[in-house]
């Protein structure tokens, strides 16, 4: 019978010491979870005070024109962004709307592309902004930016409506949206 409480007892004290380190590789674990969590959290903050940042333009107060729009992101960061230019002359008013491809913080960060390239663009090449093919040119040179950059995996839906109110005249471009009733 010594025998046997001796095995007993020492497979009791082999149970428990598997159980504690059980126990302790799961707080690890939950340490290990709450801390990726904590710093997706971080991550996901970060990038919507950038969305913030790059958030649509406001809207202009364009003569001829009433312009309102509402823009909600449906997460903390948004693949949405419009933006308005008018060219040097005054004469074309140029509305811009995006939609990078996916959702959330990695959309919000590709969004920012379409402002830096439109900021790029009028200190470089503000001529553009003084024809009525400019949405097209940009879209062009939106999605061969986000396609070469992100290797292939983003584009942007696109909508350009370009007015010349001294004609009447309302050019658009649009490349995945449907087109704009008119």
């Amino acid at each position: 019978w010594v025998w046997c409480l001796s095995g007993f007892a020492l497979n009791s004290l082999i149970i428990f010491a598997v159980k504690s380190r059980y126990t302790e590789m799961k707080a690890q674990q939950l340490k290990f979870v709450n801390a990726e969590r904590e710093f997706l959290d971080r991550e996901l903050q970060e990038a919507s005070a950038m969305a913030v940042a790059y958030k649509p333009d406001s809207h202009p107060k364009w003569e001829g024109l009433h312009i309102g729009g509402y823009h909600k992101c449906l997460h903390l960061a948004s693949g949405d962004w419009y933006g308005f230019h008018t060219s040097k002359s005054g004469h074309l008013k140029h509305i811009i709307m995006c939609d990078i491809t996916g959702h959330g913080v990695q959309a919000a960060l590709v969004v920012s592309a379409c402002k830096v390239l439109l900021s790029n663009v009028r200190f470089m090449y503000p001529e553009i902004f003084e024809t009525t093919d400019f949405n097209t040119n940009f879209m062009k040179l939106l999605n061969q930016t986000l396609w070469q950059q992100g290797k292939g995996r983003h584009v942007s839906t696109f909508l350009g409506i370009t007015f010349e109110l001294e004609t009447d005249k309302v050019y658009y471009s649009a490349a995945g949206h449907p087109f704009p009733l008119l």
